[in-house]
């Protein structure tokens, strides 16, 4: 570690004068000032090369689990360095990278000292818990890019010289694509009369705008006009209303239809902040997320999905969000409107939230029968 320069000066303190001690980055800047506590120049000189040789093997010799000692903290200092780069981070990434190192890494390295952590044997550990199959390839993957988050912090702090993780590949991902309802069990689904009409109205405002569940539960009366809802707040339990995803604000237009049936939401429901608040006693409070798909999977059964069919297709409330950026797509929707309106970052999500059904690949049919005759139908 390179050590830090300093200055010393005099200050007066209840008539007597004491050192105190600047210490500079190799800019010059000012990064901290502390009392040396001596009033011989000497001594303070020694006081402060004492306080520089502690620091130092202080730090040369932390623990895996002194660094993890509020790292993942929302106002720690790896997040606020992400969000100064501009880089949303939200509560539950966190949290989800905090519990999966504390429960998979720290009992295998926490009291090691982090420079005697080498390459290969991260990418040992990180094979044997794809090798176990106890984790989901994108939970595994998660904890290696945690790893590497948190030992570049340990670089930047100087704790280390390279960054050990920053080799290990990822493991190959498995994750199940969503599956996606077909346009007639869409309409059948609406129409439906539900128990509860706010859960319909939930389950239309996500097939019609494409928001994301959080984003619907943070929905503010508020941010609902005649033509459009605006996308400001997500909610996350624990922590309430935040930004939505990658800060991805945005208006979506909505219909006349979605717009009344909003409106009967208001008038029978009476909010005051939130549109789908849990319950009369809670307005402050949105519906449960699981009470929220407990609905939408009944109503799915009333349309002859079973619970292992729906499983099976993998069909969730997020399939919303992948049912209406493959309709765009299929209706020729350019790939930048839909992301103004998904809040996706690039064409990766695009693809990956497309999913065709065959009655998508009507257009394709009726191009090889023109060119080799016969009926389409």
């Amino acid at each position: 570690m390179k050590r830090q320069t300093y200055r010393i000066f005099k200050r007066k303190t209840n008539k007597k004068k004491i050192y105190y001690v600047r210490f500079l980055d190799n800019n010059g800047r000012i990064i901290k000032t502390l009392s040396t506590g001596e009033s011989n120049h000497v001594c303070a000189v020694q006081w402060v090369e004492d306080y520089l040789s502690k620091e130092q093997d202080k730090q040369e010799h932390i623990t895996l689990i002194e660094l993890a000692l509020g790292f993942w903290e929302p106002q720690g200092e790896y997040a606020r360095r992400r969000k100064a780069r501009g880089y949303s981070i939200g509560f539950k990434h966190l949290e989800t990278c905090e519990g999966l190192i504390r429960n998979h890494i720290l009992p295998l390295w926490g009291n090691r000292d982090i420079t005697d952590i080498p390459t290969n044997e991260i990418e040992r550990v990180i094979l044997d818990l794809y090798s176990k199959k106890e984790l989901a390839s994108g939970s595994i993957n998660k904890i290696l890019q945690s790893i590497r988050s948190m030992f570049g912090q340990a670089v930047f702090k100087g704790y280390l010289k390279e960054n050990p993780a920053a080799l290990v590949k990822p493991v190959k991902n498995t994750y199940r694509k969503r599956g996606i309802l077909t346009n007639a069990e869409v309409k059948a689904l609406f129409a439906l009369t539900w128990p509860d009409f706010r859960h319909y109205n939930i389950n239309l405002l996500a097939f019609a705008t494409g928001a994301r569940l959080g984003e619907i539960r943070g929905l503010l009366l508020e941010n609902v006009k005649p033509d459009r809802i605006e996308i400001m707040h997500s909610w996350e339990d624990k922590h309430g209303l935040k930004n939505p995803k990658f800060d991805s604000f945005r208006a979506v237009p909505i219909s006349k239809k979605v717009y009344n049936c909003i409106r009967c939401v208001i008038k029978e429901s009476c909010p005051e902040n939130l549109l789908f608040f849990s319950n009369p006693d809670r307005k402050d409070i949105p519906i449960g997320k699981k009470c929220i798909e407990k609905h939408l999977y009944k109503a799915m059964e009333l349309i002859g999905i079973t619970q292992d069919e729906r499983k099976e297709r993998n069909v969730t409330f997020h399939s919303w969000r992948h049912k209406l950026n493959s309709l765009l797509r299929a209706q020729g929707v350019p790939d930048s409107k839909i992301r103004l309106l998904t809040g996706h970052r690039g064409s990766a999500m695009t693809d990956w939230y497309t999913n065709y059904t065959a009655e998508d690949f009507t257009d394709v049919v009726k191009t090889q029968t023109a060119l080799l005759g016969g009926n389409h139908e």
